[in-house]
């Protein structure tokens, strides 16, 4: 008697009107209040912008100081760089989006020193 309960459930579930699935725009949306539009435009323009602002400006200036650190001395460890076969392109031993400041050459180093 159960299962055949279970199943009138079932049932029911998919002979509803369509009407109550169906709501209206008033119904599906939820009109903002007014004090969370202030306040997240408040956030907007008094915490945000000048939050941008002052990292934009401490990039500028820590640019402009010019002191960069050098990459460390590079140590071949057994492990690193091991290639079976080159590079299809160009001479086998430079990846696709090869960095001559960044990326270390194996038997060759850095091809660019870092300024």
């Amino acid at each position: 008697m159960s299962k055949l309960l279970k199943v009138r459930q079932f049932k029911h579930t998919f002979t509803r009107n369509v009407s109550e699935y169906v709501k209206t725009v008033d119904q599906q949306v939820h009109p903002a209040a007014e004090g969370t539009i202030k306040s997240f435009k408040y956030v907007t323009y008094f915490v945000c912008v000048p939050l941008w602002i002052i990292s934009m400006v401490n990039s500028y200036l820590k640019e402009q100081e010019g002191h960069h650190e050098k990459p460390p001395e590079f140590v071949h460890y057994p492990y690193m760089k091991v290639m079976t076969k080159g590079f299809p392109w160009a001479d086998g031993k430079h990846s696709l989006l090869h960095n001559p400041k960044r990326n270390y050459i194996p038997d060759v180093g850095y091809e660019e020193p870092v300024e």
